[in-house]
């Protein structure tokens, strides 16, 4: 592996003109210093190249690296990560650590610290300045593969505040610096160049060093430094009333802007072009993707076997089949959810019942399941609603009791705990989503989880056409001899099926989602924690409740909105503030058009009592609809989502 010294500077600063060609009081321009202590610990060792840009002011700085004997690079004036990139490509770098132009006291032992540790522990990329070392003392490390991948996937081409694509994109594994001597962790010493004070700083710092008959200013170190200013604590406030200015200014320059929208942060381009590249199979019958992911989720999932779909709904569908769910039939779900629900059910000839739902969680409420259940129930869907778990004990009581199979609907929710244990299925199905919003995207596609071996092979042959030759375990149908095959006479088709399958393309995005999953739910909990901490009472807004045993994944933020509120004037407000939207629920089933103006009558025979469906079936629902908020939770910065408790605070107050 090779290891580099990216250091970059420019000629074009505002705030102090030229600071990188001000000479010191030991008649060295700043950057010529910086070179000098570079070279005094890394010469030989590791490459030093020094950054800058195609601008003809910054040929003096090409000039000067030249006649220090170290490498140049020159490239884009904005593009600090391109800058980067094309010269750590150049010269073949495999760890980087940058040091910048302004930073003349950084520590080099921190330095070679970070590339030892960057190396080792096998990270992406080692912080340092916004952990509470001396400002100025380190600055960053990464590999050469991360900021590839960060290459891929930036939109803005300044990228002057760099470090954000690494740590807000939640698709790094990142390390502070390890094992540093805590004098080095300090709030109150400025050690970089923006100001005249700076410079003024930095001066003073080196004539002190000198007054102790060190000759050689190369050789300074933070040890140096922090004895120095312990001796003149006074030294320190020369520039530290600057460092304010600086963060601000910082601050306000922070930007994350990704190509793409926000999705693909992961190694999803880099699947994809593999397909393209080496693969001559793009179907799940032949290839190998898709049945990666399937067993790749089944073991994240706790699953004996996963089936993966060209959608949430086909999961949905196939799963009732396989159940055995026939004309005549009844299938139970709950009155808040997604009308897909209610489709596969009329899919499948079958009569969708409907429950009410728990009026705190949302959920489907395992007291009213009962008295819907006839002699024609064959199937309970539980959907577990904007992340949250529904309640599964009493639930598969019911089951059992009644030897009713459970499908758990889980398409918002990833990751989510019941009773300290990943939601998945036991004597049934569970259906997890990868369509646009959902915490693994990969545009559409779904997968079926099961533990019963027979149900994963009826599912598989279900959705795949009705091959003879699927098996629980895998996609790829296994012809065997090819002679045998191609006989006009051989037979392939045992079951009633449908082209369900899940695409390699499909299956590659997925994969790549899948590998970063856990950042994705944990990013999601994060953001909606923080407009949780806002509401601190009912009176505008009620939070959808978490159940002590349950965790939720928060695929949105659900609250109810105060009764005596106008939904469309509460996000109106919301919106003015800066908030971006949010979402209503879905419409209660049985009042969509579909339902209403009984378009698949026909499918039933006249027992079908339609007028079940009318407005009061279930009161809690329909309450609960005109009333949801869901608040988006995919949001990748903190800047984002902080705009977002902004702007509900200021709502939330207007309307008390």
């Amino acid at each position: 592996m090779k290891n580099g010294i990216l250091l970059t500077v420019r000629t074009n600063s505002t705030r102090l003109p030229q600071k990188a060609l001000k000479k010191l009081n030991n008649n060295f321009m700043t950057i010529e210093f910086l070179i000098n202590r570079l070279k005094k610990k890394f010469e030989n060792k590791v490459d030093i190249i020094l950054c800058t840009s195609t601008n003809e002011d910054d040929n003096i700085l090409e000039e000067i690296a030249l006649s220090n004997k170290i490498l140049c690079h020159r490239g884009s004036e904005l593009d600090k990560l391109e800058r980067w990139y094309d010269a750590a490509k150049k010269y073949n770098i495999d760890n980087i650590a940058t040091v910048d132009g302004d930073d003349l006291f950084v520590e080099t032992e921190l330095v070679s610290k970070a590339l030892e540790q960057l190396e080792k522990n096998n990270v992406d990329f080692i912080k340092g300045d916004h952990t509470g070392l001396i400002c100025g003392s380190f600055t960053y490390a990464f590999t050469f593969n991360s900021l590839e991948r960060v290459i891929n996937l930036k939109g803005n081409e300044d990228t002057e505040m760099m470090w954000v694509y690494f740590t807000e994109t939640n698709i790094f594994k990142i390390e502070e610096l390890l094992n540093i001597d805590n004098k080095y962790y300090r709030d109150d010493i400025r050690m970089t160049l923006d100001y005249i004070e700076d410079f003024e700083f930095f001066n003073t710092v080196l004539e002190e060093y000198k007054n102790k008959g060190n000759n050689d200013s190369s050789s300074i170190c933070l040890n140096d430094i922090i004895d120095i200013i312990e001796e003149k604590p006074e030294i320190k406030n020369i520039n530290f009333h600057r460092h304010q200015d600086w963060k601000v200014n910082q601050d306000k320059n922070i930007k994350l802007d990704l190509k793409n929208g926000t999705k693909f942060l992961g190694n999803e381009f880099k699947y994809m072009k593999d397909i393209i590249l080496n693969s001559k199979k793009l179907s799940c019958t032949t290839g190998s993707w898709t049945n990666n992911l399937e067993k790749f989720f089944a073991k994240k999932m706790g699953c004996k076997y996963g089936i993966a779909f060209n959608s949430g709904t086909s999961t949905m569908h196939a799963a009732l089949l396989a159940l055995g769910v026939k004309p005549g039939d009844e299938v139970i779900s709950p009155a808040i959810t997604v009308i897909m629900n209610s489709a596969v059910t009329i899919h499948a000839n079958a009569k969708p019942v409907y429950v009410d739902v728990d009026p705190e969680t949302f959920n489907i409420d395992p007291v009213k399941i009962e008295e819907k259940i006839t002699k024609n129930t064959k199937a309970i869907i539980a959907v577990s609603i904007y992340g949250l778990p529904f309640d599964q004990d009493p639930i598969y009581k019911i089951g059992r009791k009644y030897n009713i199979p459970i499908i758990e609907d889980h398409a918002q929710t990833m990751l989510a705990k019941y009773k300290g244990k990943i939601v998945g299925p036991t004597n049934g199905f569970s259906s997890w989503s990868f369509e646009s919003t959902k915490h693994l995207s990969s545009g559409e596609g779904g997968i079926l989880m099961t533990n019963n071996k027979k149900l994963a092979s009826e599912v598989r042959k279900i959705g795949g056409q009705g091959y003879k030759n699927l098996q629980a375990d895998g996609g790829v149908i296994k012809f065997g001899n090819a002679s045998v095959v191609q006989n006009p006479n051989y037979k392939r088709h045992d079951t009633l099926g449908w082209n369900y399958r899940m695409n390699e393309f499909t299956a590659a995005v997925a994969l790549a989602q899948l590998e970063q999953l856990e950042k994705k739910v944990e990013k999601r909990v994060e953001n909606a924690e923080v407009l949780l901490d806002l509401i601190d009472d009912f009176e505008v807004l009620q939070p959808q409740k978490t159940p002590k045993n349950t965790t939720h994944s928060y695929y949105t933020f659900a609250c109810l909105l105060n009764p005596m509120i106008k939904w469309q004037e509460f996000r109106q407000k919301f919106n003015e503030y800066g908030g971006d939207g949010f979402y209503s629920a879905w419409s209660v089933p049985y009042l969509e058009p579909l339902m209403v103006n009984r378009n698949f009558q026909n499918r039933y025979d006249k027992n079908f009592k339609i007028e079940e469906f009318m407005q009061g079936h279930c009161p809690v629902a329909e309450d609960i609809q005109s009333r949801v908020v869901q608040f988006k939770t995919n949001y990748l910065t903190k800047s984002d989502i902080n705009q977002q408790r902004i702007a509900l605070k200021k709502t939330i107050k207007y309307f008390k």
